[in-house]
């Protein structure tokens, strides 16, 4: 009974099992730099909520890398806007998988509002990579930033058409409320 009740009390205390989400989770076919660019691509949001994760397709070739993701609001002519939140880093080992970060103010984002989602890497010896596919009506967003790992207010990019491996987590309205819960553990 005892492991009933700790199954139950950690599905009630993960969010992300109600998290809504936005942006592309398809493996693109072509390689993208990361090393020393703010790189991502422009998705709207379906709801209003609380950002939580953002997962970024990433390829390491030789040497590790540090990487850090972040959410711009985008104002719509190929610059992105104010930056909304951001991660933290993480040293990323060579392979290439979905690699997932988590929002440090888990901020608020509007309903329909368009924002970038952006990965941002080291140079090192080895290749820092995401996945794109060239695709039109869709805006992938490319500037060359040297990498220091604090992120700037606002980012001025190059449009292009395109569609970037990068999808946003969030939990639509108010959070789910965890903590009236009460378990029994009959013993």
């Amino acid at each position: 009974m005892k492991t009933l009740a700790t199954a139950i009390l950690v599905l009630l205390l993960t969010p992300n099992l109600w998290a809504e989400g936005f942006g592309n989770q398809e493996t693109g076919n072509i390689l993208t730099t990361m090393e020393n660019y703010v790189v991502g691509g422009i998705f709207a949001a379906p709801s209003a909520g609380t950002l939580d994760s953002i997962k970024m397709l990433i390829v390491v070739t030789t040497e590790s890398h540090l990487v850090r993701l972040a959410i711009y609001e985008w104002n719509g002519s190929g610059i992105s806007g104010d930056l909304v939140d951001s991660t933290e880093e993480i040293d990323v080992a060579v392979g290439e998988s979905w690699r997932m970060f988590h929002f440090q103010q888990n901020a608020s984002i509007s309903s329909g509002s368009k924002y970038s989602l952006v990965g941002w890497g080291e140079s090192t010896a080895g290749g820092l990579d995401t996945r794109r596919t060239n695709q039109a009506n869709d805006t992938m967003i490319q500037k060359a930033d040297a990498y220091s790992g604090a992120w700037p207010s606002t980012v001025s990019a190059t449009g292009y058409e395109a569609i970037i491996s990068v999808y946003c987590y969030y939990t639509e309205g108010a959070p789910p409320e965890a903590a009236g819960a009460i378990i029994f553990i009959n013993q």
